[in-house]
């Protein structure tokens, strides 16, 4: 169709002419760009791509950052752009950049109002973008955050397992309904570009340790569950390929191994480190960040400097190092105020309630053997 015509004539033409009318362009506020965060792919780039030009509704761009490859990712890019029907640009950072600030990279640089993050080795489903256009189309109020599920690709076979399981329940969900701190994978989130622009201002605010990975997709997704309005869609859109040079990847069952166990008082400590860390870092954005979401991140930074209260009195409880009343102090502290601390469960409360009062009574040291 004509459509297609001219985005393909816009693709062929030299960078600098499409640079110059990309400027003077301004993007319809549902407009979705792609970012692509590329390095050595050649060996499953060329079926993303594919996907990509399949897309039945197509998105504004495709910006691709190149964390300088040494393989065919280039040649694959330039031959892809002279036939894709939308523009194509494609950069190679002057250093290595790593895979989250790549990834950041190439979102800053997307002039869609919404970006969808895209990894260089899965395959997205034809109709990915038209159920994320529909979403934002539908909805009264603007949505931050718009999230699916997928399905893993182990070699040929597509596994009958939804990942992530949890967002199976499709709907629309205000500020700290959905749980902030689980695993989302990149491919499965499109974000608000002022979302981006967010992580992209708290990753530098973030002391290590504080998230596991500190990926682009962990950042985004916290940020946009814990001040934003998020909407999950009810269809696996991706296929997301597992192989042995993931990034980040679903293994197979280990096998009834067990992980490691923290000492108790070490956990509580560094749990009420990491919720001190968030609540500052947030409290900062909520300060100097976008006004748009300055609300929401004072909000969710009352809630985890709450959380962090919690542990450190339950840590109190748990140090033999501190008086016995002090102990009892904390542990009146901490659980007459855990009814206000959201994200508790009652059964969780009680759980701990019962861990701390054993703790008082037999002394940490017998419930540590």
């Amino acid at each position: 169709n004509s459509a297609v015509a001219r985005h393909v004539a816009f693709s062929a033409a030299p960078f600098h002419l499409r640079r110059r009318r990309l400027r003077n362009l301004k993007p319809e506020p549902s407009a979705i760009s792609v970012a692509l965060a590329s390095f050595n792919g050649e060996r499953h780039l060329e079926s993303q791509l594919d996907s990509l030009a399949r897309q039945s509704h197509l998105p504004l761009e495709l910006v691709i950052a190149d964390d300088r490859s040494t393989d065919r990712t280039a040649a694959i890019v330039a031959e892809f752009a002279r036939t894709a029907p939308f523009s194509v640009h494609f950069t190679v950072n002057p250093e290595r950049l790593g895979y989250t600030r790549n990834f950041l990279a190439a979102a800053r640089s997307c002039r869609g109002s919404y970006i969808a993050f895209c990894d260089q080795d899965d395959i997205w489903a034809p109709e990915k973008l038209a159920r994320v256009a529909a979403a934002l189309a539908r909805s009264p109020r603007q949505l931050d955050l718009i999230l699916h599920t997928c399905r893993l690709l182990r070699g040929e076979e597509v596994d009958p397992e939804i990942f992530p399981a949890y967002l199976q329940r499709p709907g629309t969900f205000a500020p700290l309904e959905l749980d902030p701190l689980c695993i989302v994978p990149g491919h499965s989130i499109v974000a608000h570009r002022h979302l981006v622009e967010l992580a992209n201002r708290f990753l530098n605010l973030l002391p290590e340790g504080v998230f596991v990975g500190r990926g682009h997709d962990d950042l985004t997704y916290f940020l946009g569950t814990v001040a934003g309005t998020t909407e999950v869609l009810d269809a696996p859109l991706v296929l997301w390929r597992q192989h042995s040079g993931n990034t980040c990847g679903v293994p197979r069952s280990a096998g009834g191994t067990r992980p490691e166990v923290q000492p108790h008082l070490q956990f509580l400590r560094s749990h009420a480190a990491k919720w001190s860390a968030l609540a500052q870092a947030l409290g900062e954005l909520a300060n100097n960040g976008d006004a748009t979401y300055s609300s929401g991140l004072a909000s969710a930074s009352g809630f985890f400097d709450s959380r962090a209260r919690f542990f450190t009195m339950r840590g109190h409880v748990s140090d033999p190092a501190v008086a016995y009343g002090t102990r009892i102090k904390a542990l009146c502290g901490a659980h007459l105020s855990s009814r206000r601390v959201r994200g508790l469960g009652r059964r969780e409360g009680l759980r701990n309630l019962l861990r701390d009062l054993a703790t008082l009574l037999l002394g940490p040291q017998r419930l540590e053997r």
